[in-house]
């Protein structure tokens, strides 16, 4: 392995990253790519990793188009934090 790892420093060969760096544990909004979902009713509430292709995408609900949501869960796993954060997108 050392030898194909010299070789390639030597030929400046970069091997692609097989997974893309974690998502943070706590995100801003400001932090968040634009990705052109500012049609009416669609809220971004998040960021999705999906390593099976390779992407991270920001994670949004078309109540337009879905109508309701039902949010359910334990105490502590962030159902009050997500009506929060759908309730600041359509300030």
């Amino acid at each position: 392995m050392k030898v194909m790892s010299n070789l390639g420093e030597e030929l400046k060969i970069k091997a692609k990253k097989l997974w893309l760096d974690p998502l943070p544990e706590q995100l801003r909004f400001e932090t968040l790519p634009n990705e052109d979902n500012d049609s009416f009713g669609v809220v971004t509430c998040g960021r999705l990793d999906l390593p099976h292709i390779q992407k991270q995408v920001n994670f949004t609900i078309d109540f337009v188009k879905k109508g309701h949501l039902a949010i359910y869960g334990s105490t502590g796993t962030g159902k009050s934090t997500l009506i929060q954060t759908i309730f600041m997108q359509w300030h």
